[in-house]
């Protein structure tokens, strides 16, 4: 029997059935092509070891006492943690509403006992294949999430939300004429010397508690932040949106 490390297993394979001859027989089939193969006897056992190590794919006889293979699937799918394991039935049940059942409630696949190693090989590489697909494009629709909000974040952070919101929809024209608006211009009086004698992080926290205080009074006037560079704060009332009391803001 080969013997594989375990950065070279293909995954990890959950036979549940109270056969123990298929147990072997499963276990010796799918541990030569280099899968790792845990076993349960029975259902009850087969989700607590779910839950304390969610295997990558799940091998589910049917018949089994006290608690069936169709019973073991809805738990399964019913939790959040184990519903996106891909479970393969494979049972000596052969009626088409055997078949009909075990996919209606989550199973992704049905082997009839007895059963080809070939078969099962190929269905088991096939599943475990689609899965980690789709575990790649949920991943990559996260990471593509992120950057959106840090896009979207530093959009907000140097322009007007009202423009920042046309460039998303891709507006066009962006840049308007406005006949009136007030611009304000403020720094800290004596900066200079006054950051020759502090920290740079007492600095820092100075600067953010002082702009946290202009950005607030920002919103309760209604005015945009344009920017802030060093100790200067910049505001614009009247842009971009057209408002009679720009100067009063």
């Amino acid at each position: 029997m080969n013997s594989y490390p375990l950065s070279e297993l293909k995954g990890k394979i959950l036979v549940v059935d109270d056969q123990l001859n298929n147990h072997h027989l499963l276990s010796s089939i799918l541990t030569e092509q280099g899968y790792e193969v845990r076993k349960a006897i029975n259902g009850k056992m087969a989700l607590m070891g779910v839950q304390t190590d969610p295997p990558d794919l799940i091998l589910l006889d049917i018949k089994m006492p006290e608690m069936d293979g169709y019973q073991v699937c809805e738990q399964l799918k019913a939790s959040a943690q184990t519903k996106e394991i891909p479970v393969i039935f494979l049972s000596a049940l052969n009626e088409a509403w055997d078949k009909v059942r075990a996919f209606r409630i989550g199973g992704v696949d049905y082997i009839s006992k007895p059963f080809h190693p070939e078969e099962v090989l190929a269905r088991v590489e096939n599943h475990l294949t689609i899965r980690r697909l789709q575990q790649q494009l949920q991943e990559q629709n996260a990471r593509l999430r992120q950057e959106q909000d840090k896009s979207e974040s530093l959009l907000l952070n140097i322009l007007p939300e009202a423009i920042a919101q046309k460039l998303k929809q891709n507006a066009c024209p962006i840049a308007e004429q406005f006949d009136q608006a007030t611009i304000l211009f403020a720094d800290i009086v004596g900066f200079t010397p006054l950051a020759e004698e502090m920290s740079p992080q007492k600095l820092v926290n100075l600067l953010n508690q002082i702009f946290s205080i202009f950005d607030e009074l920002t919103q309760k006037h209604g005015v945009e932040k344009i920017k802030t560079i060093g100790d200067a704060y910049m505001v614009v009332s009247g842009l971009p949106r057209v408002r009679a009391d720009h100067a009063e803001a």
